[in-house]
């Protein structure tokens, strides 16, 4: 039961570190980018990027995403190991027809 509670920990993480990205990149970002006459779609460079939000947003905007790839990462891989340990405990206890046998998509 800790290691479920503990994986849904991460995956709340997970989604607040998405949460938080996605206000400051639509909310802060992208108007500063409008502002700055880039339109929505266009390719557009770091440097580009860099001189309409300026260098502390610039950073923050690179933190914030290695923060949600790396929490997203480390939710689906605890997750899937926490997976292959259900499978294996409730096959000890249910028939092959009784287990659902789940895989994360």
């Amino acid at each position: 039961m800790f290691e479920l509670h503990v994986v849904n920990e991460q995956f709340q993480e997970a989604v607040n570190s998405i949460i938080f990205r996605s206000h400051i990149h639509l909310n802060v970002f992208q108007p500063l980018l409008e502002k700055a006459g880039h339109k929505m779609g266009e390719e557009i460079t770091d440097i580009d990027v860099l001189a309409a939000i300026g260098e502390r947003n610039f950073e923050m905007l690179k933190q914030s995403t290695d923060v949600v790839i790396g929490n997203v990462d480390n939710f689906i891989e605890k997750a899937d190991k926490l997976r292959l340990k259900l499978i294996t405990a409730l096959s000890d206890v249910f028939s092959k027809e009784e287990i659902f046998n789940f895989e994360l998509l």
